[in-house]
């Protein structure tokens, strides 16, 4: 029985680890590093791991003797065992070497340079997406925000993204001249982005709770109600 693409890299990791799967699998990363060795090796491996088929029929389809197509399976394997391709299928190994890269790179530029934030944004997003710097990057222009966001968000003092994460809700800007749902939905898909995943959620469902009007009928509610009258 064919196997799919995610029970084939399981298959193939626990080969290479010589373990049980335990989740740890890093399914792209697998395949991926399939796409670097030969042509034969990959096919080899598909049949013999992914088809289920045997040595014997395996090296019959790539025209081998039995001893060949077994011995062209082992250097697969042996292969995908080597670390630079480990750390690459391997979700905790791929975590331990950006972690490993980040700590050698802050060490030597400092926590604001440009290099760090393209090394974490390649970071692959499903696996670190919760780890992409809530501790680095500190500056709302490390955000990546428009001129007139970020404007903004200076004229009202906030000049980091400790003092947007303090905000129970976004209503104290809302009520201020020239902030409208653009401006709101930038600031939350921006902070989504650099990892404060949870302070977004909870700031869009404020607003989605009071949806039902109309954005500048909201802003003139909360207006009435007082609401950025006292002093920050």
């Amino acid at each position: 029985m064919r196997l799919d693409d995610h029970k084939y890299a399981q298959k193939l990791y626990c080969v290479v680890y010589n373990v049980d799967d335990d989740g740890d699998t890093y399914t792209r990363g697998v395949l991926d590093m399939l796409e670097t060795l030969k042509d034969q090796e990959q096919l080899a491996l598909r049949y013999y791991y992914r088809n289920g088929y045997s040595y014997k029929r395996t090296s019959d389809l790539l025209n081998v003797n039995y001893w060949t197509g077994r011995n062209i399976i082992a250097t697969a394997i042996r292969k995908l065992r080597h670390e630079s391709r480990l750390r690459k299928i391997s979700v905790k190994k791929i975590i331990e070497y950006y972690e490993s890269q980040l700590k050698d790179t802050r060490k030597t530029i400092g926590t604001q340079n440009e290099e760090i934030k393209q090394l974490i944004i390649k970071m692959p997003d499903e696996l670190y997406n919760d780890h992409k710097s809530s501790a680095i990057l500190t500056r709302v222009s490390d955000l990546g925000l428009s001129t007139y966001t970020y404007n903004f968000l200076l004229r009202y003092n906030i000049d980091s993204i400790e003092s947007l994460l303090k905000l129970e809700s976004l209503d104290w800007l809302i009520v201020k001249t020239g902030f409208g749902l653009t401006t709101h939905n930038e600031i939350i898909s921006k902070m989504r982005d650099y990892g404060h995943i949870d302070w977004a959620n909870r700031i869009e469902a404020d607003w989605i709770d009071n949806s039902n009007v109309p954005f500048s009928v909201y802003k003139n509610r909360l207006r009435s109600r007082g609401v950025g009258r006292e002093v920050r």
